[in-house]
């Protein structure tokens, strides 16, 4: 029920909002796995967009042209689920600068490099995913 209403929301947002075929459009959960480990790069992967395809449509969007988007849809979570952890590093980088992690000795200079090297990090994340977004469906 969650996912209907955060398809939904999206959807709302979206261009696409008054078309009549939005109904045809859902997220399925295949198996779920018995523990969640949010480090996992794969953890999001059993999530599936899939779309119910009316006759004469079903000719040209196959289950094959549904597999290559729902392999686009994986990479898709994994770049967001990797802008996840990168924000995730700068709050804890934050907190070893403000001294709350003592075990951690860093000096001012090498936490700025590894927020430099974090920030470079996730603007290439951003980029590719941006672009991923944008570009890849249309080739398909």
């Amino acid at each position: 029920m969650a996912l209907d209403s955060i398809l939904s929301r999206s959807v709302q947002s979206s261009n696409f909002r008054d078309s009549p075929l939005i109904g045809n459009l859902y997220l399925s959960v295949k198996q779920i796995p018995p523990a969640f480990d949010p480090l996992d790069k794969e953890c999001l992967n059993f999530f599936e967009l899939r779309y119910s395809t009316p006759w004469p449509c079903n000719i040209v969007i196959t289950e094959s042209s549904h597999s290559k988007y729902n392999l686009v849809l994986k990479f898709l979570l994994q770049l967001k689920h990797l802008i996840w952890v990168l924000h995730d590093v700068r709050t804890q980088l934050c907190r070893i600068e403000s001294g709350v992690f003592p075990m951690f000795k860093l000096n001012a200079s090498e936490l700025r490099f590894l927020q430099i090297y974090r920030h470079e990090m996730h603007n290439f994340v951003k980029i590719i995913q941006g672009y991923v977004s944008t570009q890849v469906p249309v080739v398909f």
